[in-house]
């Protein structure tokens, strides 16, 4: 990834493994402040720690993206810790 994302937040979904893993570490090394977003919260804070660990900022929330009421709740927090999405 080679843009910029300093002070962006970015929200992703699927965090916690796989794809959504690697998005947001990659998120994170460009200077995004990242939501990672999951069902499986101990995975999503696994996420979380790692990006941490490197310099970056994240936080976790549960959600299942297919709740629209998740939906909300994760924009909210997104919003809470970071301001905007």
């Amino acid at each position: 990834m080679t843009t910029d994302f300093k002070d962006r937040c970015a929200v992703v979904t699927g965090a916690g493994s796989g794809n959504g893993r690697a998005i947001a570490s990659a998120f994170a090394a460009a200077g995004a402040r990242v939501v990672c977003a999951d069902r499986n919260l101990v995975a999503a804070e696994e996420t979380v720690a790692a990006i941490r660990q490197a310099g970056g900022q994240a936080v976790s929330v549960e959600a299942d993206i297919a709740s629209a009421a998740d939906c909300k709740r994760t924009v909210e927090q997104a919003r809470q810790h970071y301001g905007a999405v």
